[in-house]
């Protein structure tokens, strides 16, 4: 326990092979002297700092620390989550343990690969839920460390390379991010071929910058070489398939291409309603993307559904303060706007 934030511990990182009976049996007395308490039902435990400190420092004369490290960073590559957005209530949870889990510095490779696991579904997580600047400084923590014990040139390596890059294109850190996409699609090219699914997928993320800088011919030549070579390895109904439909009509989109943008975002959004579900995150996308490529061909009432739609889902799932969700607000506004109703188009901007 005093390996890891002092408060709210869960018991799923301290019981790991242990019987409950065993578990139970070293807690009591724990419970009994103080030394630490029981929270939400004995489902959780915190300790005050003096007895965590106390025990670190005892821990270092014996020279166990080191071990005791070892077993927390252990604990928490098992436990802590994908990142996905079904995990996303464990992963607040095991947030402050993850976060202290990653900082420990040990020297031995294997920890240090532990730690880049833990790094990879923390950043993603925070990614996900739009907590950019945490995110950016994870993701560094993971190539740094993955660049230590496998090399520059290692596809674990040039992966983490590229999740950066798209960390950095959500905070406009425009040339960075493509930078950082560039690197890591010449490098997977060579390691894994042109048509692995690692490598399509930095040919999409490199596409996506592209976008964002208004390079829109290269962008759509980049997001047409992902899809064609997804639909391939992995089939035209999987999700990175549809990421990819979803991301070459936001591209045709830009270039005023509205009718194959349009038949892009229908495709996209009716195929993620199917595999992932209709509340899904990135279904919504699917939703706020159609909403916009009809609104830009004059398409307001239905338009304006899907804004709505977008907007009802992602409080759900994201809360009010989210940038997902106030970006969606914003092109409610706008398609508001669009058919004079001004009042609710002002209050939403």
């Amino acid at each position: 326990m005093s390996m890891f934030d002092r408060q709210g511990i869960p018991m799923s990182l301290l019981q790991s092979n242990t019987s409950q009976l065993d578990f139970y049996d070293a807690l009591t007395p724990l419970l009994s002297f103080s030394l630490v308490r029981a929270e939400i039902g004995k489902q959780s435990f915190g300790m005050h700092r003096l007895v965590q400190l106390s025990m670190r420092t005892w821990l270092e004369a014996d020279k166990q620390l080191s071990k005791w490290i070892k077993e927390s960073i252990r604990a928490l590559t098992a436990a802590f989550p994908s990142g996905d957005y079904k995990t996303w209530a464990d992963c607040q949870v095991l947030l402050p343990y993850a976060i202290e889990a990653i900082s420990y510095i040990t020297g031995d490779k294997d920890d240090m690969l532990n730690q880049a696991e833990i790094a990879l579904s923390t950043g993603w997580y925070l990614y996900r839920t739009g907590e950019y600047k945490p995110a950016e400084k994870v993701m560094r923590m993971l190539v740094e460390a993955r660049q230590k014990v496998l090399g520059a040139e290692h596809p674990d390596t040039l992966t983490s390379v590229s999740q950066l890059g798209s960390v950095l294109e959500r905070q406009g850190k425009y040339k960075e991010a493509e930078a950082m996409h560039r690197r890591a699609l010449e490098g997977l090219e060579k390691a894994l071929g042109a048509e692995h699914p690692d490598t399509l997928t930095s040919v999409s993320q490199l596409g996506s910058v592209l976008e964002s800088q208004g390079k829109y011919e290269e962008a759509e030549a980049m997001h047409r070489r992902d899809l064609e070579g997804l639909e391939k390895a992995l089939g035209a109904e999987h999700p990175d398939t549809l990421t990819s439909v979803s991301q070459l009509g936001s591209v045709l989109e830009s270039q005023g291409k509205y009718e194959e943008a349009e038949a892009m975002q229908r495709r996209a959004l009716e195929g993620r309603e199917k595999v992932l579900g209709a509340e899904h995150p990135d279904t919504l996308t699917s939703v706020s993307q159609l909403g916009s490529v009809l609104e830009r061909q004059g398409k307001y009432e239905e338009a304006e559904a899907m804004h709505r739609r977008d907007l009802e889902g992602l409080e759900k799932a994201l809360g009010a303060e989210h940038l997902d969700t106030l970006t969606s607000v914003s092109q409610l506004g706008s398609v508001l706007e669009r058919q004079g109703k001004y009042e609710e188009a002002e209050a939403m901007h």
